[in-house]
C-alpha cells in the first residue's frame, strides 16, 4: 500500500475513534502555549535520489562529471538537525525544522575518485497533529507542511595533489512533506518523537528519532 493511502486510513481510524479525552488523566502533561526544540545527531534517516539534484545543475557543471555521477538512490545519516516549535494546543503543534549535512553521493565520494561535492540544507515547516492517544502522554501523530531544498556543488580537479575547482554551483526547490509518528512525553519538559516522513523533491524518505525539549 502507498504510503499516501496508509496516511488517509490512519487519519480515518483517528477521527472516527473514541474521544479519549473523556477519560484523560488530571496528571496528563499540558502542551497548549507551550515553546519547544526537538535536536538530534546521527538518528535521522534520509534516503533520497541523486538524479534530481543533478538534473537541475548546469551543463558547465555535469560535462565534467561522469554519465553515473548523482545518479543513483541513496542514504545519509550523518547529520544534524534541529527545530523549533509551538504548541497550539495538546494535540496540535507548528514546527520550524532544519537538517544539515546531508551529502549527495555520498557513497561515490567515499568508494570512487570522483571529483565533486554536494551538500543538501533541508528546511521544513509542518504542522502536527495527533490522531490517537495510546495513553495521557503517549500519541500517534501525522504531519504535512512544505520544504526547502537548499543543494551546495562544486566540482574539481587535481594538480599536482591540490584541488582545483572548476565551477560551483547553489540552487534551491521547495516542495511539499506527508509523515506520522509516535510521540512520548516522559517529563514535563522531554519528550522523545520517533517516525516517517515523505518528501516528494528526489523522492526524499526520513526516518527520525529526536528529543524533545519544552519550555
Amino acid at each position: 500500500m502507498k504510503f499516501k493511502y496508509f496516511l488517509i486510513l490512519a487519519i480515518t481510524i483517528g477521527y472516527s475513534g473514541v474521544n479519549i479525552n473523556a477519560f484523560a488523566n488530571p496528571n496528563s502533561i499540558a502542551l497548549e502555549g507551550k515553546y519547544f526544540i526537538n535536536f538530534a545527531t546521527g538518528t535521522n534517516w534520509y534516503k533520497y535520489d541523486n538524479s534530481d539534484a543533478r538534473s537541475e545543475l548546469p551543463d558547465s557543471f555535469t560535462q565534467h562529471m561522469d554519465s553515473y555521477d548523482l545518479t543513483e538512490s541513496e542514504f545519509d545519516i550523518i547529520n544534524v538537525n534541529f527545530a523549533l516549535g509551538y504548541y497550539i494546543s495538546d494535540k496540535m503543534s507548528v514546527r520550524l525544522n532544519y537538517s544539515d549535512g546531508i551529502e549527495l553521493g555520498f557513497f561515490d565520494t567515499l568508494f570512487g575518485d570522483e571529483n565533486y561535492d554536494a551538500d543538501m540544507d533541508l528546511i521544513e515547516l509542518d504542522i502536527k497533529y495527533d490522531i490517537f492517544n495510546f495513553s495521557d502522554n503517549a500519541a500517534l501523530f501525522v504531519t504535512g507542511g512544505l520544504a526547502l531544498h537548499q543543494v551546495d556543488a562544486t566540482i574539481y580537479e587535481r594538480v599536482d595533489s591540490q584541488r582545483v575547482t572548476l565551477a560551483s554551483d547553489s540552487f534551491s526547490e521547495t516542495g511539499t512533506k506527508l509523515g506520522m509518528g509516535f510521540q512520548w512525553n516522559f517529563s514535563k519538559r522531554w519528550g522523545l518523537k520517533a517516525g516517517y516522513s515523505r518528501l516528494d523533491y528526489m523522492s526524499l524518505s526520513r526516518r527520525y528519532a529526536v528529543f524533545e525539549f519544552r519550555f
